[in-house]
């Protein structure tokens, strides 16, 4: 097996030699296709040029482009005409290139998501890593991904056929490790599994009250911090009110394997055209759920400045991103950007040092946030801070620049922080980045200001 088919789990009839040279030769690159893949990118990270190889028809009808000079412009460009609205945040960082090749520090990077494909939903994994060692260029591989919930159709065609519900078990057994069957008026219950690294839970085959035997399971199993909210969450009223309101019913947590805790989910399904009984099928989640989680912790960290602890300019691009859109939808016409900027901080980095310069920067941050307390504050460059105003700080607007103005012409006769600011209101036509120059131009004004009568 050649290491391109081990880091991305294809089957290809590539040269590996070929993927090395700087011109991939595209009839090689086509016979690698499978047919579940849509395109895949490679990409020199020395110059972000790069070449899109599809076996698939269907993103053609897009205009897409299929070769450029900035991959990660053109992923973010094009990625909007066709991203599912809902999971736009999701898979966006993956065209972030400083958090990309962080990620990537780990391992590939795999995320599943939805497009938007004729209208209908279409469920697609994209998964990225490095060719070679070296790191120069990456392969992003685009994959059909429907066959990830193919279970869950299988499942519902396989109840209309009457097949045995242990036929279903073993059939779902990638899925699922335990399923079990519970007449939900009797609470009597049958258990199917065909894993055998699961028989040390010595979970009962068949019985009665299920819930109490899942009690039971939970004291045993579950990790301590979650005993409480499983026994909540599996209860028998929980999980019929659940079900009444939604097809399925789900809930994560950690279980005993083996001395290490692992997280699964249970999944309560019920049974159509049958008021009697429900499926829950139990999955082993630890690697998904603790990738979310290190993303989630990566994401975190993307979105706060580490000095400041404010949003960070990561976050102002997500945010810009946001408001131009509700801008177009008509859903948001009032708002107003207020720019700050910190007067002579390289003469106190040269003088006193970055300590005390950092320390002259927190105070200033501490005057926008204290004067801005219901706003969202951004660090979008050294000495540079945004605050976007809505609601009330919108309504106080003119008195709260006012404030800082005093504040800054105050401290311009101290060694505190001297904070000079702009501010500018949306007008019809107007994007964020207008709003924002305007704010800009506003404050420049300002600084000047304070430097004369310093």
């Amino acid at each position: 097996m050649s290491s391109l088919e081990k880091r991305f789990g294809l089957n290809p009839s590539l040269d590996n030699n070929i993927v090395n040279k700087e011109v991939v030769d595209h009839s090689a690159m086509t016979s690698w296709m499978v047919k579940d893949i849509f395109s895949i990118y490679y990409v020199n990270l020395k110059n972000n040029n790069y070449v899109e190889y599809s076996s698939n028809d269907g993103f053609k009808t897009f205009d897409i482009e299929q070769s450029g000079e900035d991959f990660f412009k053109d992923g973010d460009k094009n990625l909007r005409k066709i991203i599912y609205p809902e999971d736009y945040e999701k898979v966006i960082a993956m065209f972030n290139k400083d958090f990309l090749l962080k990620s990537l520090e780990n391992g590939n990077v795999s995320i599943a998501y939805r497009l938007l494909m004729d209208g209908k939903i279409t469920y697609i994994r994209s998964t990225c890593g490095y060719l070679d060692d070296k790191k120069d260029h990456l392969l992003l591989c685009i994959k059909n991904a429907d066959n990830e919930i193919e279970w869950l159709k299988k499942y519902e065609r396989d109840v209309k056929k009457n097949i045995s519900y242990s036929a279903i078990a073993y059939s779902l057994a990638r899925d699922f490790f335990i399923i079990y069957y519970i007449n939900i008026e009797t609470d009597e219950f049958v258990e199917y599994s065909s894993n055998a690294d699961y028989k040390q839970l010595k979970v009962e085959k068949s019985g009665t009250r299920f819930f109490d035997v899942i009690q039971g399971l939970i004291f045993r199993l579950a990790h301590p911090d979650d005993i409480n909210k499983i026994n909540l969450a599996l209860g028998k009223e929980k999980i019929i009110r659940g079900l009444a309101k939604n097809k399925t019913y789900a809930v994560n947590f950690r279980i005993d394997y083996n001395g290490q805790y692992r997280y699964v989910r249970a999944k309560a399904i019920r049974v159509e055209d049958d008021d009697t009984h429900i499926v829950i099928g139990v999955s082993d989640v630890d690697a998904q759920v603790r990738a979310e989680q290190e993303y989630e912790r990566a994401m975190q960290l993307a979105n706060r400045d580490a000095l400041t602890g404010v949003k960070s300019k990561y976050a102002y691009v997500i945010k810009e991103a946001k408001i131009n859109e509700s801008i177009n939808n008509g859903d948001l016409n009032e708002f107003a950007v207020v720019v700050c900027d910190v007067n002579d901080l390289k003469v106190v980095n040269d003088n006193k040092g970055h300590q005390e310069g950092d320390k002259y920067l927190c105070g200033a941050c501490q005057i926008i946030c204290q004067t801005f307390k219901h706003s969202p504050v951004y660090r979008i460059g050294g000495d540079e801070f945004v605050a976007l105003l809505t609601g009330q700080d919108y309504e106080n607007r003119e008195q709260l620049v006012k404030d800082i103005k005093s504040i800054s012409l105050n401290n311009n006769t101290t060694e505190d922080a001297v904070v000079a600011v702009g501010i500018s209101d949306y007008q019809d036509g107007d994007n964020l980045a207008k709003v924002f120059e305007r704010a800009d131009e506003a404050m420049y004004i300002h600084k000047a200001y304070l430097k004369e009568n310093k």
